[in-house]
């Protein structure tokens, strides 16, 4: 699938991805159109895990944005949990009812596309506030050893994702 098309007028469709990345409250997501554009973002919460909300809230997403492409984590070597798991797979299900492509891309694959930004998830966020401004208030402090992760971490793993895929299309 090509990021950008030529219509028979001349103008340029560029495709419009998402991506989406399960957390143990909900998810966090990004909107793109080609590679350059950045559409939307943010962080869907859960009160409680719930299957059922977690997919109402993704099909609302999906609904609002339009995607032609949905990317996620590929989790199959991964030591995510398995709520992010069923999540993800959620989140494939609804995209493929639609129509949707749905693309996976490992973090190993983000750490090479990222190699020359840094290996760490914060310094790969750092380097997609950089590329999208926009973001920048959202990239939370660098997190100490024995501090959790902020969840708006999610964002620019999902960011990382579209990116990482979109790159190697």
């Amino acid at each position: 699938m090509p990021l950008c098309e030529i219509l028979p007028d001349g103008s340029q469709n560029h495709m419009r991805t998402l991506a989406i990345d399960p957390t143990t409250s909900g998810f966090g997501f990004v909107v793109l159109e080609g590679s350059k554009r950045l559409v939307d973002w943010g962080l869907g919460c859960l009160a409680k895990p719930d299957d059922a909300l977690y997919q109402q809230r993704i099909e609302k997403i999906l609904d609002r944005a339009q995607p032609q492409l949905l990317v996620l984590e590929d989790m199959r070597d991964s030591r995510r949990g398995d709520r992010a798991v069923t999540w993800a797979q959620i989140a494939a299900r609804c995209a493929k009812k639609r129509g949707i492509q749905v693309k996976r891309i490992s973090r190993p694959e983000v750490t090479r596309h990222f190699a020359s930004s840094g290996k760490t998830r914060w310094e790969i966020g750092v380097a997609i506030s950089r590329r999208f401004p926009e973001l920048a208030p959202s990239l939370p402090k660098k997190r100490r050893i024995w501090e959790s992760e902020d969840r708006r971490m999610a964002i620019f793993a999902a960011a990382s994702f579209a990116l990482t895929f979109l790159r190697a299309a």
